[in-house]
């Protein structure tokens, strides 16, 4: 039996669904920051549109399905669920605690070639979960 909730597996190919939206030349090396024109974003009226600096979380505290969860994204493009963490953000929307992570802090990227872009990597991260909670 998964230890994954409905809920968890619909928001893992929700963000499958939104990660093939994101242009890879959107992704920021490292996975960290999320910016627009140089600064922090404070609207999730528009995507983020080529040139910016963006991470997964980041993407996801403007998608609309997880907005409706009311993610946000904090200081540094940081997404969380209210008080939660990061952390308890990325386990409580995927079941999964590090989805969040930079290249190399999640078990899900061994394997990768060194030269994958980072937006390999979150669609990597992203398939092998949905594998696994629907196992």
């Amino acid at each position: 039996m998964s230890k994954f909730t409905p809920k968890q597996i619909e928001n893992i190919r929700e963000a499958i669904k939104m990660w093939e939206t994101v242009p890879p030349e959107n992704v920021a090396p490292g996975l960290r920051f999320w910016r627009h024109d140089g600064a922090l974003r404070d609207s999730h009226k528009e995507a983020p549109n080529c040139g910016t600096v963006a991470c997964f979380g980041g993407w996801c505290a403007w998608w609309p399905a997880f907005l409706a969860h009311g993610i946000e994204a904090w200081a540094g493009g940081i997404p969380r669920l209210g008080p939660l963490t990061s952390v308890a953000t990325s386990l409580e929307l995927f079941g999964k605690a590090d989805m969040f992570n930079a290249r190399d802090f999640n078990s899900m990227d061994r394997g990768m070639p060194a030269r994958a872009t980072d937006h390999a990597i979150v669609m990597n991260r992203l398939k092998k979960l949905l594998k696994r909670a629907t196992a």
